[in-house]
């Protein structure tokens, strides 16, 4: 007979919602007014979940962490959701860690005059500062930052690029103002996370590599620092991609490896998942098709145990769900020589991803192109490089412009229907 699970009842929720005279069911409209008013998200509390809390048989997701503590005005600390935090030589650890060398997040040209300093030395500067911000500021930061990730999927990166460096000036000048230990916390991880995002948009959208990768070690001194496992393992996928772009084929592997085995501790199923789709794409680029096939398992199965609360309070850049690992599937029978497998999958993925999802649409098309290519429908194949090639001008998403280049590339110089010619002037007028 299984051992009874015994539950840890959490006093403080309880008392909170005492002190405000609450039922728990009143606690639960509460909870719905306050994401529709400051995340405009409908959700599905109800007074059964909040007893699920209050009596510890259930940890409420961040997205609900962050609502509970917008409606008792007390921090996650305060409220018994989360240990207390050790103390630490802040500036010490930042200038002993592996960003000693990180630049600069390239802050717009006012603040360049007015002597900006790196980006690590300016977070580094801001940690150590006496301060006091209040709880509704913090969870602003956390909304912008979110929206920016969010907004990925169908920006372009000189449209996103400059919001995000923004983004991070106001996050490190808060941080040098007064506010308690847990929520100076949450916004060194808001500074993570906008480093995080700041580095992607410089290594998939630019081509910029050496920057994009020292952004990404600022994000992890971050995550480290707020003690956040998640961002943790979120910055470390975003590393693996990074090896896995710049050829580094065992690096990614390494990287995906560590960040998976981080997740499979902390983080939500979406995360995991993700991680998980990563890291097929990453093992299928190395050869092991074992291993990738049976990643892309692991990542359906995650995504099935995802709930709307995941996706609301997901920290991921973009979008990652059924349609976009159809997506990965694609990427991953190509790369193993399976193109007769990857057009169907490809074909699933663009027929199901939102319109709005331009750079997810943009790759897969990129993608879908490539194995029409590889089977000798050479003019279809064409046709979706056009359309690929037309979303990743507009956004300037250098990483399906260099897959685009990289088919053309193949095409026998014998191959010259009207679909090649026009393909290969339109590269000609985005060089």
């Amino acid at each position: 007979m299984a051992p009874v699970r015994a539950y840890v009842p959490k006093l403080r929720l309880q008392e909170h919602r005492t002190r405000l005279d609450l039922t728990q069911e009143a606690v639960a409209e509460e909870l719905a007014r306050l994401a529709w008013v400051h995340y405009g998200m409908r959700v599905g509390v109800n007074a059964d979940m909040v007893g699920k809390w209050e009596r510890g048989e259930k940890r409420p997701s961040k997205l609900y962490r962050r609502l509970l503590c917008l409606l008792y005005q007390a921090t996650e600390e305060e409220l018994g959701l989360r240990g207390p935090i050790s103390d630490v030589n802040r500036r010490n650890f930042l200038r002993q860690s592996a960003l000693t060398g990180a630049a600069v997040l390239t802050f717009p040209e006012w603040l360049s005059r007015a002597c900006a300093t790196k980006a690590s030395d300016r977070l580094a500067w801001a940690l150590e500062q006496p301060s006091r911000v209040d709880l509704a500021t913090v969870s602003d930061m956390e909304t912008i930052t979110a929206a920016h990730r969010r907004s990925y999927r169908q920006l372009s990166v000189h449209a996103l690029l400059p919001q995000t460096e923004s983004q991070f000036q106001a996050v490190t000048e808060l941080l040098q103002r007064p506010q308690p230990q847990p929520l100076r916390q949450r916004l060194i991880a808001t500074a993570g996370e906008t480093a995080m995002l700041a580095g992607t948009l410089r290594f998939m959208d630019l081509d910029d590599f050496e920057l994009g990768h020292s952004n990404l070690e600022l994000a992890m001194t971050a995550a480290r620092e707020a003690e956040a496992g998640e961002l943790g393992a979120f910055v470390l996928g975003c590393m693996g991609f990074h090896a896995r772009y710049s050829g580094n084929r065992k690096e990614a592997v390494d990287l995906i490896d560590q960040a998976r085995h981080v997740a499979a501790r902390v983080a939500s199923p979406l995360t995991q998942g993700w991680l998980a789709a990563v890291a097929s794409e990453v093992h299928a680029v190395a050869g092991d098709a074992a291993a990738s096939l049976a990643a892309l398992d692991q990542a359906g199965h995650a995504l099935d145990r995802a709930d709307e609360d995941d996706e609301a309070s997901w920290i991921g850049i973009g979008t990652f769900n059924h349609a976009k690992l159809e997506a990965y599937h694609g990427v991953c029978y190509l790369q193993l020589d399976r193109p007769g497998d990857a057009v169907p999958a490809l074909t699933r993925a663009l027929d199901t991803l939102d319109p709005a999802l331009k750079k997810h649409r943009c790759t897969a098309l990129a993608d879908l192109a490539t194995g029409l290519i590889q089977l000798r429908e050479v003019d279809e194949g064409c046709e979706r490089a056009s359309q690929s090639l037309t979303l990743a001008a507009e956004l300037r998403h250098g990483v399906s412009i260099n897959r685009i280049r990289t088919l053309e590339r193949r095409l026998p110089p014998s191959h010259r229907s009207p679909g090649v010619r026009r393909l290969r002037e339109q590269l000609a007028a985005v060089a």
